[in-house]
């Protein structure tokens, strides 16, 4: 199946669902799927009731859960270790709610480690992917977070992706954990203590350390992007941050790729959730009001950034290739001010913007930005 094309992959699951209509009721039958992830993705949503007691287990752990189902003396996964993987199996419902928060961040604007200090508020919750994850054809979420303190937004995304300092940010000091299980490295031991205590840091080596945050920082900054949209109250910011972490790792078909990188880790919380961290799993998900709740956050997000514009159809489009004069333009002004017109256009549709006091004029297709300014060129970002 790994090797089948999308289209063959869909028609695959097509067929197999035909053999089942055929042999049961699928309205009304409980399925037990026993398959990977891959097998079950397409599906576990055309049937109501599912059950996937592997999900998140490798293949070793599956084996000897299987075994321990079949033979009450073999070894078999930790209980806890179990009850968490049953917990993940819930029916289309909730992985609908899934799909549909996935569906909704992707179309937020996408941000590169260089790009934090263009966020255009101070408190929110951020949401980060990782190059080569997937769900449901869409880039897969890989962490969740926020802040406790006020106006720290910016400044937590900073201590994860530029400061090199792993004992101020636990999203650090994971993935830092994975790059040294996954070659042996002894240095973990040391790389998991909090050096930051004056009793550790006998034991930290400055040339081991400085290396170690620097394999972590390329690995975030060319693998990593986020988005974040604004929650101004700390309550509200971190209920949320949980009900979205707990909505993902309880839905049946959210997992890991077969590459990725967080398999490695130690931390049995990450390695089978999909997720880099370990806080939040098990709480309560998201319910159908707190979903509403983002959805107006978001939009209102996006009309507030609007709102400084005449929005129009553009006559006809600059074409990237046209653009001959490279001028300096701020991210931060597309970020703020273009926010509210990439949404909703389609593929082909553009939309210009102008902005009434500096006449400047913005151009969108899709996420590739133009802008042209009267009299002076044009450029692009």
């Amino acid at each position: 199946l790994n090797d089948m094309t999308r289209g063959q992959q869909l028609e695959w699951a097509r067929k197999v669902l035909l053999a089942l209509s055929h042999e049961c009721n699928i309205e009304n039958n409980t399925f037990i799927l026993l398959a990977g992830s891959y097998y079950c993705r397409d599906i576990q949503n055309h049937l109501p009731y599912c059950v996937l007691p592997l999900a998140g287990m490798r293949m070793g752990e599956r084996m000897a859960f299987l075994k321990s189902q079949l033979h009450p003396g073999a070894t078999a996964p930790q209980p806890d270790f179990v009850q968490r993987q049953q917990n993940r199996a819930v029916n289309i419902g909730a992985t609908s709610l899934c799909v549909r928060l996935h569906e909704l961040l992707q179309n937020m604007p996408r941000y590169t480690w260089e790009q934090i200090g263009t966020l255009p508020f101070d408190n929110g919750i951020y949401i980060v992917y990782e190059t080569g994850e997937f769900y449901h054809g869409m880039d897969r979420i890989v962490r969740v977070g926020t802040h406790t303190s006020q106006n720290r937004l910016r400044r937590r995304l900073t201590d994860h992706f530029v400061r090199e300092n792993h004992d101020g940010s636990i999203f650090r000091k994971n993935i830092g954990k994975a790059v040294l299980n996954a070659h042996n490295d002894p240095y973990l031991s040391i790389w998991a203590l909090d050096t930051s205590r004056p009793e550790n840091r006998r034991y930290l080596d400055p040339i081991k350390n400085a290396d170690t945050e620097r394999r972590v920082s390329e690995y975030m900054r060319s693998h990593l992007t986020f988005t974040a949209f604004p929650v101004p109250e700390k309550e509200q910011r971190l209920r949320l941050e949980e009900a979205i972490i707990s909505t993902l790792n309880r839905t049946s078909d959210f997992g890991p790729g077969d590459k990725w990188p967080g398999k490695y880790s130690p931390e049995t919380e990450i390695h089978t959730s999909g997720l880099w961290l370990k806080q939040g799993l098990d709480a309560k998900g998201l319910t159908e009001a707190e979903f509403a709740l983002l959805q107006k956050n978001m939009q209102r997000h996006s009309a507030d950034g609007g709102r400084e514009f005449i929005r129009l159809r553009a006559e006809r489009p600059i074409a990237a290739w046209k653009i001959r004069t490279a001028l300096p333009l701020p991210l931060l002004a597309v970020e703020r001010y273009c926010h509210a017109f990439l949404h909703g256009t389609g593929e082909n549709s553009w939309i210009c913007a102008v902005q009434k006091r500096q006449h400047l004029y913005y151009v969108v297709e899709s996420r590739r930005l133009t802008y042209a300014l009267p009299g002076l060129g044009s450029g692009g970002i």
